[in-house]
This record gives structure tokens, sequence and C-alpha cells, in this order.
């Protein structure tokens, strides 16, 4: 009897074992879960394509993350810009195309069926958006998926020759002086006012620009700037399904009253270069704004980052700083406008996991740091924009980082700019009314939606 005691309790404690380990196994499904996305262990080269940066802004973070993955080879190639998006397009279609490369901040809906998404497990939509810039998320999200993935932000912003601004107010003592310098247009009544007290003409000859704007071809950037003006005046740029322009219908106020803030834009931005009017101090006859900044001889000018070290090697004594841009006076939210390249991996690419492991590693906080201040250029990620940039110069791009903004172009982002400074020609150049441009100018675009015109 005792035998057969200790013979059952052994079948039991067996029995218990056997039923722990099987609620063990069940209970941790997540140790074992297989991840959605697998790393290949093969050798492997990714074809990397950029443009604008210097390799050494790079090299570091991709030595190191091959350091880590030893089966990974990155393979940097510098392009020229002039024919990039060709020579891209072609490749791509060649079968010869690159893993990684940039596509400017408007080409997605261009190019989205060229690429791959963000594995959904690397980076949800909402990390993403709580990480990256506002206007990484309005531009790079599409079908609820992360198309492309942002160095930097570049921001328009206020160029200010303080030699001018001195100049000027050479009457007051150093301490007036002091704060007219640290207190730049803060709105564009303020703008306005500078504007008119800086330019020096000779009837319609200018000898010193107030504010380098209101024409078409040598103002830098000029259909971002007339863009600006528009989404700052709250203008509803396309319709809700992003099939038909609006930017010059009118909108009611809630006072009832219908107002065309497009069009009162338009007449903005044009009224720096048309002789009739007070903010006269600009004309389609003197060399682009950015020469201009660089002669002393406009004492404002509106653009984006990139363009402070051409001025500061071409004029390394040119006293002058940046501020944030003006905006409209009362309205507490800030608008800004953004302008960017952000990076995407090729739908044809064998590695398009890697590809992006690659790109989610190079955007972490410490590497995209260093690539910013190795290029000059404003990190993307929101975090990185609360304090000091790369140095006190850059400081207003990072500030406008947050309240940056864009518009959608569709597939024919080239072909819009192009009708857009036509239309600011069609005002300045043939006297014609501003409804009446900015009308033509929505239904060219109308017209070149609806045919299936595209840039590609």
């Amino acid at each position: 009897m005792k035998k057969v005691f200790i013979i059952g309790g052994a079948v039991i404690i067996v029995l218990i074992a056997i039923v722990i380990i099987i609620s063990l196994v069940f209970k941790s499904p997540k140790k074992t879960e297989t991840p959605k996305t697998s790393y290949p262990s093969e050798n492997l080269t990714l074809t990397y394509w950029r443009i604008f940066d210097e390799k050494e802004a790079l090299e570091p973070i991709i030595e190191t993350y091959q350091k880590q993955h030893k089966n990974v080879t990155i393979k940097l190639v510098d392009k020229d810009s002039a024919e990039y998006e060709t020579e891209l397009i072609n490749a791509l279609a060649g079968g010869t195309g690159p893993d990684i490369f940039m596509i400017h901040s408007d080409w997605l809906p261009k190019h989205q069926d060229k690429l791959a998404p963000m594995p959904e497990d690397y980076l949800s939509v909402d990390e993403y958006q709580k990480t990256f810039a506002p206007v990484a998320a309005q531009d790079l999200i599409s079908d609820n998926r992360i198309w492309g993935i942002p160095f930097y932000i570049d921001t328009l912003a206020l160029y200010y020759n303080n030699a001018l601004v001195r100049k000027y107010n050479s009457s007051l003592n150093y301490q007036q002086l002091s704060r007219v310098i640290d207190n730049p247009p803060q709105n564009w009544n303020e703008f306005i006012d500078q504007t008119k007290k800086l330019t020096k003409k000779n009837g319609s000859y200018i000898i010193q620009a107030g504010a380098a704007l209101g024409t078409a071809n040598n103002v830098e950037t000029a259909a971002d700037i007339l863009a600006l003006f528009m989404l700052q005046n709250n203008t509803k740029m396309v319709s809700e399904d992003q099939k038909t322009p609006t930017f010059n219908l009118p909108i009611t106020k809630d006072t009832g009253q219908s107002v065309y803030p497009g069009t009162s834009a338009l007449e903005f931005y044009t009224s720096f270069a048309r002789p009739n009017k007070e903010t006269y101090s600009w004309n389609a006859k003197m060399p682009d704004s950015t020469t201009v900044f660089i002669q002393g001889k406009t004492a404002m000018m509106i653009n984006y980052a990139y363009k402070m070290p051409t001025i500061q090697n071409q004029a390394p004594d040119l006293d002058f700083k940046v501020v944030k841009l003006p905006q409209v006076k009362g309205v507490e939210k800030r608008t800004d406008f953004a302008s960017y390249w952000p990076e995407v991996v090729a739908k044809n690419s064998k590695y398009p996991q890697v590809a992006w492991d690659f790109l989610k590693f190079a955007t972490d906080d410490v590497w995209q740091m260093q690539y910013c201040q190795v290029t000059k250029r404003i990190s993307s990620k929101i975090s990185s924009n609360s304090g000091l940039y790369v140095n006190q110069e850059y400081r207003a791009f990072g500030q406008q980082v947050k309240t940056a903004t864009s518009w959608y172009k569709d597939k024919t982002p080239d072909k819009i700019d192009q009708i857009f400074k036509d239309m600011i020609s069609s005002v300045v150049n043939n006297n014609q009314p501003a409804q009446k441009a900015i009308d033509a100018a929505a239904e060219s675009i109308k017209t070149l939606w609806r045919s299936g015109t595209n840039n590609k």
C-alpha cells in the first residue's frame, strides 16, 4: 500500500510539473514572439544618394552603424542638385537606383509610388508626431504610414542689416540705437514702417532697398514667401479632398463679411514692387535678393537658413542678423513656412527594413544633433528646438520649427511654383488686378491637376 502511495505521489508531481511548464509557455508569448520585420544575416550593401551636405556630416554615423552591423555596407554617393531628380527617376526606373535617397518636402505625392514606407513596428505614427516637427508629419505621413524622416527643418526668416539701420538712426544716442537694433519688426505693420524709412530712391530708381520683396524672378523663394503670406492671412489653399485649389476664394468672417485673404496677400506682396505704392522698395531691374543683401544695399530680406554660409563667406564683414519672421498684427498663433529634404527608402530596394533601421539609427538624438552641428542645420525634432541651437545666429530658425507649415501641391510642385511666379508678374509687370491674376492662377492649377500632368 505504501508503494502505491509513493507511485501515485510521483505521478501527481510529474503532472503538476507538466501543468506548470505548459502554463509558463502560454503565459509568456511575447518572449518568443517573432518580430514583424527580421534583420538579414547575409552581407549586403545599401546605396545612399545625397545632395548638398559634405560626406563628413554622415560618415561618422555610417561608420558606427557598420561596426554594430558588420554584415552591412552603406555606400554614400554625392549627387549634383541640378540634375538630381531626373537622374534619380531614370535610375529607379532602370533598376539601378539607390536604396536610400533624399526628396524635397513637397515631393511625396509625386514620388510616393516609388517608396517603401517605414515598417510599422519601427516607429508608430503617434510616436513620429510626438518626436518630429508638425510640418514633417503634415508632409511625410500619408495613408497612416510614415514615408520619410527628416534630419533637419529649414524655415523662412528675416535677414536684417544692422549697419543700414544704424546709419538711418545715427542721430540717436547709444542706448536708443541699441533698442532699435534689438527690436526688429515683430509684425508686418512694423515691417512696412521700417521699409519706408530704410528705402532710398530717386523717382522710381531705387538707390537702397528697404526690403527685397514684390517681384517673381529676382526674389529668391518668391513663391514660398507669397504662400506664407497667404497662410498667415488664414487662406485655405486647397479643398478638403485636396483636388481643387481654393486660395483665390473668399472666406466669411465672424461678422458675416466676405473677404479674399489670398488676394489680399498677393496685393501685399506685390506692393513692394509697385511704384505707386508707399511700400515701393524693389523692382525687377535689381540683381537677386541675396546678391543685393550681400552688397549691403538692402535692409531686409526673407530667406532660408541655408543661405547663411553664402552670405558669411562672400561678405564676412557684413553687419547683419537673422530674426523670426514678422506675423500678422493681432494674431496670436504664429505661422511660419518650412522647406527641407527628408530621407526616404526606395520601393525596389532589396533590404528596405535595413535601410529604415539605419535611418532610424541616424536620427537618434545624439547623431542628429551632431549632424546639425556639422551642417549648421536645425534639428527636425521638437525636443531639440527649445534652447540654443548651433550658435546664436541660427536661433531664429530653430524657434520657428514648431510653428512651420507648408501646403499641398499634389504631383506638380515645380509647376505650381512657376504659376505663383507668373501670378506675381502679371500684377507687377502687366498691371493686372490682383483678383483676376489669382483667379487665373487657380484655374491653371485646376486644369493641371485635372489633366493628370505632373513633373515626372
